[in-house]
């Protein structure tokens, strides 16, 4: 019962640390986009703003 608490406790530590980790990380993207596209316009003037 001691050792089944004693992995509960690490596995708690573990998730704990991992969320912060995820929480801190930062996505980079490259666009490549024709200015006479409208199909480009279209993803650049809706789908990305909320992505800020």
């Amino acid at each position: 019962m001691r050792s089944f608490l004693s992995l509960c406790a690490l596995i708690f530590t573990l998730m704990a640390g991992m969320s912060s980790a995820f929480a801190a990380a930062t996505v980079r993207a490259v666009l490549f986009y024709s200015p006479r596209c409208s199909h480009c316009h279209i993803v650049i003037g809706k789908h990305l703003p909320p992505l800020q």
